[in-house]
Parts: C-alpha cells; sequence; structure tokens
C-alpha cells in the first residue's frame, strides 16, 4: 500500500481536476429546479426502534437515546464519508468562513491525527454522506431547527478524551469506526451556552447553577461501537473517551435556541430597524440612540416607550418568525452557502399555501432578514442572510434561484423607501401580468423560508388590536367599560401620546407611531 501522503496528493489531484459548484451556476432558473435523487435510507433508520414522531415526543429535548444502524444503513453512510479516510473527507470540509482548507493545512492536520496523536475536529463536512445526514433531517424536521450542520471527529489514539461539557446544541453522533464511552450525567435542556464544567462562571445564572459531581459514580455510560448512534439533548453534561481506535464519529448538530434568547433577537431587531422604518417615530432613538450612563435610572419618557413596547411584543414576535432550516441542490450550492432554485424547493413542498399570498394579504420582509437581488443573464439570484443585530451570530444563510422576470414587483417590495407592506396587486401592478404565477411561487417560498412574513391587509385609520387588550384597558373581549374607567384610559394615553411627541420634537426625530398604529 503507497504511504498515506501519495495516497493524499493522488486523490487531491483527482478533486482539485473537478471545479467546485459556484452558486452562481447557470441552469439555476425557476422552471429547471428538479427533486435530486434521496439517499435509499432515511431519519426513521437513524432512530429505529423508535419512529420519528415517537422520538420527537419522547426523548427530543428531554433524554438521550441510543440505538444501532442497519448494516446496510452503515455502509452506504461510511461510503458517503470516504470510508472514514481523512484523505477523502478533507477536501469536502470547511472553516468557519466556508473557506476550504488548502494543501498545506490539509498536510499538517493529516500528520496530527497519524504521528501527533491528535483529535481531527472538522465541524463543517460536505462529503456525500454529509448531505444525505442533512437531508434526512429537514426533509421530516426541518421546523426543529433554523441552524443544521454535520461534522466529523477522528481520532487515532485510546488516550484521548474530552473532558465533562455540555453543548447548546441537539447532537447526534454516529460511530462509523473505533469505540468510544460517552459518559453523560443529565441537566437542564434550556441552558444557554457550551461550558466545560470546570471554566469559571461568565454571569450570574452560571454562577448560580450547580454543577453536577464530576467522578463516574452514579453517570450513566453509553459505550459506542461501529454503527451506534447516539442523540443527546442541548445542555447534558457529557464525557467522551476513545476506546480503541482508529475512530471516526459523525456530529449532525440542531440549532438550540432558548425562548428568551429569541425574543431578546426579536425586540432589538424591531428597535434596531425602527430609525429607518416608515411606521417608526416614537420608537426611533430606543433603536438607535439609547446611551444611558453607569448611574442614570430610565428617564421617564424611556419608560412610557418601553411600557409600550411590551404591549405589542405578541406583535413583534409575530412579524420576527424563526427561519427554518431548507434543503438545497447541491449542484448550486457552496458548503456552507446552501442554494435551491424555485422549483426545487416546491417539489419539496417548502412553500406556504396560496392563501397565504393572497390578494388580501400583505407582505412586508421580516426585520431579521436581509434580501439582495443579484441578476446574472436569465436567472435571479435572492441572496438571503439574517444574522444578529445583538450578537452578530448568522442564524439563516440561502440563495434562492428565480427566473429574472420575477425581479420589478421583489425590486419594489425591498425599497427603502416603502417601509411598509405591500399586497399583491401593489406587487404586480397590472393584473394580467404574464409572470404573476411565477411572483406567486416565490412568494409562497419566501413566506414559507419565513423572510417574508404575511399578514392581514392593513386598513387605513384603523388601529392594530393587541392579544388580550382592547384600547390599552388590559382586559380582554370586546364591548364597553365603565365611564369612568374609560375616561381615564383616555387621560393615560393622551398623556403618553403627550409625553412621547414631546420627546421626538426635542430629538428631532418628527412624529408618528411604530407603537402607536400599524
Amino acid at each position: 500500500r503507497p504511504p498515506p501522503e501519495a495516497n493524499a496528493r493522488r486523490r487531491r489531484t483527482r478533486l482539485s481536476a473537478a471545479p467546485m459548484a459556484e452558486v452562481a451556476d447557470e441552469g439555476g432558473s425557476e422552471g429547471e429546479g428538479e427533486e435530486e435523487e434521496h439517499s435509499a435510507w432515511g431519519l426513521a433508520d437513524l432512530l429505529a426502534p423508535l419512529r420519528p414522531a415517537a422520538f420527537l415526543g419522547e426523548c427530543w429535548g428531554a433524554k438521550p437515546h441510543c440505538t444501532t444502524l442497519a448494516a446496510p444503513v452503515l455502509r452506504a453512510l461510511l461510503a458517503g464519508f470516504g470510508d472514514g479516510e481523512a484523505t477523502a473527507i478533507l477536501p469536502h470540509c470547511r472553516k468557519p468562513d466556508n473557506a476550504p482548507y488548502n494543501y498545506d493545512e490539509m498536510e499538517a492536520m493529516e500528520r496530527d491525527l497519524l504521528t501527533h496523536s491528535r483529535t481531527l475536529d472538522l465541524p463543517y463536512c460536505f462529503t456525500d454522506g454529509a448531505h444525505d445526514l442533512f437531508d434526512a433531517w429537514v426533509r421530516e424536521c426541518a421546523g426543529l431547527g433554523h441552524d443544521v450542520e454535520v461534522g466529523v471527529y477522528m481520532s487515532n489514539s485510546h488516550e484521548i478524551r474530552a473532558d465533562w461539557h455540555r453543548d447548546a446544541n441537539h447532537n447526534f453522533t454516529i460511530q462509523l469506526k473505533g469505540t468510544k464511552d460517552w459518559f453523560h450525567i443529565p441537566a437542564d435542556s434550556s441552558s444557554a451556552g457550551s461550558r466545560g464544567m470546570f471554566q469559571p462562571p461568565r454571569n450570574r445564572a452560571e454562577q448560580l447553577a450547580r454543577a453536577p459531581p464530576a467522578g463516574l459514580a452514579g453517570c450513566e455510560c453509553f459505550s459506542l461501537a461501529e454503527g451506534s448512534v447516539l442523540y443527546l439533548p442541548p445542555g447534558h453534561w457529557h464525557r467522551v473517551e476513545t476506546v480503541q481506535g482508529p475512530c471516526v464519529s459523525v456530529n449532525l448538530r440542531i440549532g438550540h435556541l432558548p425562548q428568551a434568547r429569541w425574543l431578546s433577537e426579536v425586540l432589538f431587531a424591531s428597535l434596531a430597524a425602527a430609525p429607518n422604518d416608515a411606521r417608526s417615530g416614537s420608537t426611533r432613538h430606543l433603536g438607535k440612540s439609547a446611551m444611558l450612563s453607569a448611574h442614570e435610572g430610565l428617564p421617564a419618557e424611556r419608560g412610557v416607550l418601553a411600557t409600550r413596547v411590551g404591549n405589542r411584543l405578541p406583535e413583534l414576535l409575530a412579524s420576527c418568525p424563526l427561519p427554518c432550516a431548507l434543503p438545497c441542490e447541491r449542484n448550486l450550492s457552496n458548503g456552507l452557502a446552501r442554494a435551491g432554485t424555485v422549483g426545487f424547493l416546491l417539489g419539496r413542498g417548502c412553500a406556504v399555501p396560496e392563501a397565504e399570498v393572497a390578494s388580501e394579504r400583505s407582505l412586508r420582509v421580516s426585520p431579521l432578514m436581509c434580501v439582495a437581488l443579484k441578476q446574472r443573464g436569465d436567472v435571479l439570484l435572492m441572496d438571503v442572510t439574517g444574522e444578529s443585530a445583538l450578537t452578530g451570530n448568522q442564524f439563516f444563510r440561502y440563495t434562492l434561484h428565480c427566473d429574472a422576470c420575477v425581479e420589478p414587483p421583489f425590486r419594489k417590495l425591498l425599497l427603502p423607501a416603502t417601509g411598509q407592506a405591500l399586497t399583491l396587486s401593489h406587487l404586480l401592478g397590472s393584473p394580467d401580468d404574464s409572470s404573476k404565477s411565477m411572483v406567486l411561487d416565490v412568494l409562497r417560498v419566501l413566506v414559507y423560508m419565513r423572510v417574508l412574513v404575511s399578514s392581514s391587509a392593513d386598513k387605513p385609520g384603523a388601529r392594530a388590536a393587541k392579544p388580550g387588550v382592547v384600547d390599552g384597558s388590559g382586559v380582554g373581549g370586546s364591548g364597553a367599560s365603565h365611564p369612568k374607567a374609560a375616561a381615564k384610559r383616555g387621560r393615560d394615553e393622551d398623556d403618553e401620546r403627550a409625553a412621547a411627541d414631546e420627546l421626538d420634537e426635542d430629538m428631532n426625530e418628527g412624529k408618528g407611531g411604530l407603537l402607536r398604529t400599524v
């Protein structure tokens, strides 16, 4: 057998001879999306004997689940990951910035694995087997994770271990080669982040949290051999030891977003967009220049506005839905930059019913999303990104390939001067537009992607109804209230409006009310 270096050079020469798929590849027009072949196995094969519905009801986010793959599924997965050979896997892995590893970096990693007994941690893998795992999850559980990635761990020495820690994601580990012991201690799955058990606390919540005993007494141990599958919920403490190498394990990660964090993201994104939103007025300074000194309390005016924001939280949450993971076309995708045509996504069922984009519905771009239009010949590329304005973390990225004829209405929708929802009739202009059906298909896909938010069309002069609140009274239902209470509510609302308007004038930000009208 030739030395590993010769194998590596020969394999890389063969791989480099084939050009990498570009996101802007021609032939990605809307009508050409075709259903790609599925692998012969699916999510049910990874969870058996539990059915997916039973797994989601009994284990998801609650407790570990350990099972064994059938021999044909293991063989298919092993082949999809180059038989576990580093020389076959490394050229298909990416860095966090989506850059591929160069030749020298791959040579250094192979030396670390073979001669220095180090673990290769490759968090972003795009071999055929990685694509099959991604597709298996997205086909059946796309709504259970906005971020789905596949990684690979490789090690040779039995002395390698990962000490007690917890991860912020849902994790499926598939052992392709070798044997590992996973020691597990249950914990709260609502934990917000990853951390080692012996790391110093970073905030008050971590300081108050009680870490479990670090010994092995009383913990559960899962021995993973070739073909074993282990699911661990987020936040559960675990320690991993290599028993017999060489070891190759695959990690399917599904993003876990606590509700408190998503609430913070939505609130900040809505306020950050306020200065450029045509509907904004009294909230502009909250998102743009709410500068408080270390010894300053909350000014009365900001207290009034904060109360209004609190009253609108259900509406804000509805206007910023969490994006979901989407299937992708491998020939159009480029590592982390996933892409697909409208026809492909329609074939996968990634579209809302036509009623969601009917003429009486209004459509608005989510404050969490950014859409850039690029025309390449007869193909229109919609580059969609969703990045946190609060933390800078990216939680969505996708390029949608459409027919170029749909560009005009979407240019209109994305104009900064618009700043408000548009109905289908406003977008299409002429009711007999020949591209209407194509536009409708793109709209259905974008609403499914949570890029556009569909709602009942706004009525001029009408105030937004708040769930459980009637005219600010804080009482659900409808109908007349006591005259004195109504008069008091009217005076309170007048005082609030006067305070907010006075503050707006002082800041030269104009009048209006994102929080008063929709």
